[in-house]
């Protein structure tokens, strides 16, 4: 469920950034859970040709979880920089 997003060219685009996101998100957490190292996932980081997607693992209130998924475009952004973004509005949000 998309709780909020920027409206875009096509409303469609972040429903399905959004749904691919959680699935590729449950894929990494299962596949953490198999190798048993404890390990959880924080980020999830894709990068294209042109652009950056982000998502984030957010505690919006306790015992309740959410992802932040952000994309932005590459050539205006470092990686580092973004990450760093997501990872503080992800925080905040938590609180």
């Amino acid at each position: 469920m998309v709780l909020a997003g920027v409206p875009a060219a096509e409303d469609s685009t972040v429903q399905v950034s959004s749904s691919g996101a959680a699935e590729a998100l449950h894929a990494l957490s299962v596949m953490t859970a198999q190798l048993a190292t404890g390990a959880v996932v924080e980020d999830l980081i894709v990068t294209t040709t042109d652009r950056l997607l982000l998502v984030r693992v957010v505690e919006p209130a306790q015992s309740e979880t959410a992802l932040l998924v952000v994309t932005v475009d590459r050539s205006r952004c470092q990686l580092a920089m973004a990450l760093r973004a997501v990872r503080d509005a992800g925080t905040a949000r938590a609180r």
